[in-house]
């Protein structure tokens, strides 16, 4: 049997990455976009519905993937679940832990799948990743994590903040999560020393960075902004091992992938691999697991602690003059 599948938006990243993934994907048949701006019936012959009612109450649709503005979220997904949908939000989640957590009370009392759309996180390159360096954790010295991204060419609600127009959130959220997912269970113990932000003209936060500490002699370093050349990385060093993994978050459309290996003098090795589709990637786990109880409570849990961390991490920031 497929899983019906409709998107909630109709972005660059909707229509561009999104829908390509879900095309090539069997387990999968899409039913359509819903987006009340456009006056279009059918965009790349897939069907558009033009109101939030006839989209909701189509009873073809299993999962909807929330694709609006981050201020959006909240009442999408709130809205979806409702209507008996299984929901996927883009990151961030929601902009409030408070939100964040009651859509997942939601999910959990209507046994519904909650997941933020985080895709990196299932592809076997960020396993390696994950893997390599949990291995040398416990001899590590620092860990920096950059994610920044240029000026888009077209209009955004990058640049409104009534649509939640913030990098902390929009960006800043990747090497969070990173760092959760790296350390999980001990996320608690890291400390967050200072969270700095930089507010343009239109009191938007256009670039940021957080100094953390683990069990103090670890230094965490997580940089993000928008509107900046482009920077894309996570590195760890310990007293034996460096490693350093390019385009962690999103990638090129290379057929191979590197991460490059330092010894402790400083020789290199670049370790390829095969480059894979992480949305694709995403999308086979799903498809396996959306009836599974124990897959929806670990995604639940995972977005409330997340929530947790980065809500702490934003309350100690200060801003850049």
């Amino acid at each position: 049997m497929t899983i019906g599948i409709g998107i909630w938006g109709m972005s660059d990243h909707s229509i561009n990455k999104l829908l390509p993934s879900i095309l090539k994907n069997e387990e999968f048949q899409f039913k359509g976009f819903l987006s009340r701006k456009s006056s279009k019936k059918f965009i790349l012959n897939h069907k558009v519905f033009n109101s939030k009612e006839s989209f909701l109450n189509d009873k073809t649709i299993d999962i909807i993937i929330i694709c609006t503005p981050p201020a959006l979220h909240y009442d999408n997904a709130k809205d979806a679940m409702k209507a008996g949908k299984n929901i996927i939000v883009e990151k961030p989640i929601t902009i409030s832990l408070e939100n964040s957590i009651e859509l997942c009370e939601l999910a959990e009392k209507n046994k519904l799948l909650l997941i933020e759309g985080f895709y990196y996180k299932y592809d076997p390159y960020f396993k390696i990743m994950n893997e390599k360096s949990k291995f040398i954790l416990n001899t590590s010295y620092s860990i920096n994590s950059y994610f920044t991204i240029p000026t888009l060419k077209r209009k955004s609600f990058r640049n409104v903040k009534s649509l939640g127009a913030s990098s902390f959130w929009d960006i800043g959220c990747y090497p969070m999560s990173l760092i959760y997912e790296l350390f999980k269970d001990k996320i608690d113990k890291i400390n967050i020393i200072r969270t700095f932000l930089y507010h343009d003209l239109n009191n938007i936060d256009k670039l940021g960075y957080t100094f953390l500490n683990y069990k103090n002699f670890l230094s965490i370093n997580l940089y993000w902004g928008i509107d900046l050349s482009y920077k894309n990385y996570f590195e760890i060093f310990s007293t034996n091992k460096s490693l350093k993994f390019n385009y962690i978050f999103s990638k090129k459309k290379e057929n191979i992938i590197n991460f490059e290996e330092f010894d402790r003098y400083g020789n290199k090795k670049v370790i390829e691999i095969e480059n894979k589709d992480s949305i694709n990637e995403f999308l086979k786990i799903l498809a396996r697991n959306i009836n599974n109880s124990n897959f929806k409570n670990k995604q639940l849990i995972d977005i409330k602690n997340l929530a947790k961390f980065q809500n702490k991490v934003h309350g100690t920031y200060v801003d850049i003059q």
